[in-house]
């Protein structure tokens, strides 16, 4: 979509040269809260966003300490990294009072719907949490990041660096696990836990698990979860399994020898 077809959208737009008009631009948004496109007036390219407090959010674009901290995780960031203020138009598409987060991104997923902005990977406004990226997606991802766009394009790798990647320096006495026995030390942080089997009418030891309950669970057939609630039910919850060696008896279980 071309600039003037998303001023035609938005009749009410108010455009800015942000890097130019910067006292402006955060003296007008104070305590607004709105929809923006960021504009690449050289590629046809851009970017739409919302946010509760837009003097907030432009400030960090207006940083370049901000742009270059986050550019690995933000498509726009990096184009306007890349590409230079001059290439770029901010346009204020909407504004509301702060607070109404709702209709803010309603605003925003319709905004988004209309324009089809080619910078936004998530094509749904709001929060990314939990969201999984479609295989699309994930290609699209990956173009933006290939050629002049990847943050290491045209940098030397150093020889240590590739050393490093190789995994070169942490062989043989440079590994830290170098002479110590894994078995060892895997032991040394997951102890198990016991299980000890009673009879529940005469509270008659049947069998102990010193191993734990994995080796429990195997040798008497019975489910992680369900073997692992009995353990720690109290007051004792009694079982009569369907199958395995103490099949058909009337059974409690536990971590600790019962006194």
């Amino acid at each position: 979509m071309k600039l003037w077809q998303i001023k035609d959208l938005y009749p009410k737009f108010i455009q800015y040269d942000p890097f130019t008009q910067k006292t402006l631009l955060l003296q007008e948004l104070k305590d607004l809260a709105g929809i923006y496109c960021w504009y690449n007036i050289t590629r046809d390219l851009f970017y739409i966003g919302s946010s509760n407090n837009l003097r907030q959010r432009m400030t960090c674009y207006l940083s370049l300490a901000y742009l270059t901290s986050r550019q690995d995780y933000s498509i726009i960031n990096r184009a306007l990294l890349k590409y230079g203020s001059s290439s770029f138009v901010l346009l204020i598409l909407e504004t509301l009072e702060q607070g109404k987060k709702e209709q803010l991104l309603e605003l925003e997923q319709r905004a988004i719907d209309l324009c089809n902005p080619s910078y936004n990977i998530l094509t749904t406004a709001g929060s990314s949490l939990g969201f999984k990226h479609t295989l699309e997606t994930l290609a699209k991802m990956s173009e933006i990041k290939t050629g002049e766009l990847n943050p290491m394009f045209g940098k030397e790798k150093s020889q240590e660096f590739l050393a490093m990647q190789k995994g070169e320096n942490k062989k043989g006495v440079l590994n830290p696990m170098y002479g110590k026995l894994l078995q060892t030390s895997f032991a040394k942080y997951v102890e198990p836990t016991p299980v000890y089997v009673y009879n529940s009418v005469n509270k008659e030891l049947l069998i102990s698990f010193p191993e734990g309950i994995v080796v429990a669970k195997k040798t008497l057939k019975m489910g992680y979860d369900t073997l692992k609630r009995l353990c720690n039910s109290n007051p004792k919850e009694e079982f009569i399994p369907k199958r395995g060696p103490l099949q058909n008896q009337r059974l409690i279980f536990n971590h600790t020898p019962l006194s």
